[in-house]
């Protein structure tokens, strides 16, 4: 599973909890404020306006020699 924001990958659900927020820009826009359940649930906390925007959550899943991958794209408005 990962996370996107306006197509700037964010979070990658591997099981490590360092692969949350791991470039320059991510960190700079949300410097610590980004957490990933156990049920692969994006949670952002103190939230400010300029965390609108587009986030993207993609599953990819295998099974035998067939890979599928969903998309789900939310657009979030912070007031």
């Amino acid at each position: 599973m990962t996370w996107y924001f306006n197509d700037t990958l964010i979070a990658e659900i591997t099981g490590d909890p360092s692969k949350i927020c791991t470039d320059v820009q991510c960190k700079e826009r949300f410097s610590d404020r980004l957490e990933v359940d156990l049920f692969g649930s994006l949670i952002i906390t103190n939230t400010r306006m300029t965390d609108s925007g587009i986030y993207k959550l993609k599953i990819k899943s295998s099974k035998n020699l067939y890979t599928t991958t969903s998309v789900k794209s939310f657009n979030v408005s912070v007031t």
